[in-house]
């Protein structure tokens, strides 16, 4: 996962160097953002339901027992002349009990940082998001008058010079906060990822544990079977009753299993989510940049920049991404 992510990240940062001539688009696309939110969103349950697992679960110890009547005899009038009880305990599950709780817990531990880890994402979209988006708006405002006043004829060259200055001034403020944007969701993926790959392996751990279950199967059966050899009655009983306790304990390791997969396919999809918004943060504030770059160079005029960066349809789309983030995580 940490390759795939390295991978991710190095590609979205080359095309946002590669994209830093071209000025912002006429429309942003906020639909694959708004996709990747969704998934975000989902990803707490696929956490939750591995920690619910952990919680529940019941490995034993296990106790079977029962009787059966044997000595059918005329002198007790065809019925049973005596009655054989039994039991059977397991304690030789102690060391898989604490195999799988020292395994378990470190599930349970790593899975208790979630909220931690998650929040540097969260924070970003549910705060700076909305923020940027006021930001924007004011600083839309400023341009948009400044652009006023340079393409009045009446205006003069002192108020012309005071409106290039906002101008400049506005976007640099906007390309300060994106920088700031770009570096904290790339920590918050960092976080994020960090946790997805240590609670991964935390959960893998668990299946190793597999082949020391079934060998501990089949020595309690072959135990069973020594055990019940002088037995009158009773031994497919014994034999049904511990094929439920296999199948209990069998059933409940599976449920951590799949729990685990279930996670990790949640993970990874996380982890493209994050990369989905970042990639998208990064293009948006290299296009801001290149403006920028063309402005102060003097290679455009201000009136051009202000053009080329499509504030109407920019603060629409912040606008939306702000108010969907916050609806989808409920802040």
């Amino acid at each position: 996962m940490r390759n795939f992510l390295v991978v991710v990240l190095f590609a979205v940062a080359v095309a946002a160097v590669q994209a830093v001539p071209q000025p912002p688009p006429d429309k942003y696309d906020v639909a694959p953002v708004k996709d990747a939110i969704n998934k975000l969103k989902a990803f707490p349950g696929a956490v939750q339901k591995v920690q619910n697992v952990v919680k529940n679960a019941n490995f034993g110890a296990f106790e079977i027992k029962g009787e059966c009547d044997f000595d059918y005899q005329w002198y007790c009038l065809g019925f049973a002349c005596q009655t054989w009880k039994w039991s059977w305990k397991f304690p030789g599950y102690g060391g898989l009990r604490e195999s799988l709780s020292n395994r378990y817990s470190a599930v349970t531990r790593v899975s208790s940082q979630f909220d931690q880890r998650f929040s540097p994402v969260k924070d970003w979209l549910t705060k700076t998001v909305p923020e940027f988006s006021r930001q924007l708006d004011g600083a839309a405002g400023r341009m948009e008058s400044a652009q006023a006043v340079l393409s009045n004829p009446s205006s003069n060259a002192a108020a012309k010079e005071v409106a290039k200055r906002d101008i400049v001034q506005a976007l640099s403020d906007l390309d300060r906060s994106l920088a700031q944007g770009s570096t904290q969701l790339q920590a918050g993926l960092t976080s994020l990822s960090q946790f997805n790959e240590q609670l991964s392996a935390a959960i893998g751990s668990i299946e190793g544990l597999r082949p020391g279950m079934e060998q501990m199967f089949k020595d309690d059966d072959a135990q069973l079977n020594n055990h019940m050899k002088g037995w009158p009655c009773g031994q497919d009983d014994v034999h049904n009753k511990y094929r439920g306790v296999t199948s209990s304990v069998r059933g409940q390791f599976d449920g951590a299993i799949n729990a685990g997969k279930s996670f990790g396919i949640q993970s990874v999809e996380s982890d493209k989510a994050v990369s989905t918004i970042l990639g998208t943060m990064l293009n948006f504030h290299a296009g801001y940049t290149a403006v920028l770059d063309s402005l102060e160079s003097a290679k455009v005029t201000p009136s051009v920049a202000v053009q080329r960066l499509h504030l109407s349809v920019a603060k629409d789309s912040w606008r939306d991404l702000a108010t969907y983030a916050r609806q989808q995580f409920g802040n």
